[in-house]
């Protein structure tokens, strides 16, 4: 779907986990490791625009 509308797509939960504290939030520092993971697919969605 995102490629026939041209969107890109990130599956988080490949990237972080959930918290074990209530398995559905994440905590700070999978916060700041799925910023990391954002700002290299803006990265390199803006070195090679389709």
């Amino acid at each position: 779907m995102t490629e026939r509308q041209g969107c890109g797509f990130l599956d988080a939960g490949l990237s972080v986990d959930v918290s074990p504290v209530d398995g559905v939030h994440w905590e700070a520092e999978a916060h700041r490791d799925f910023a990391a993971v954002m700002a290299r697919a803006v990265q390199g969605m803006r070195d090679d625009p389709a």
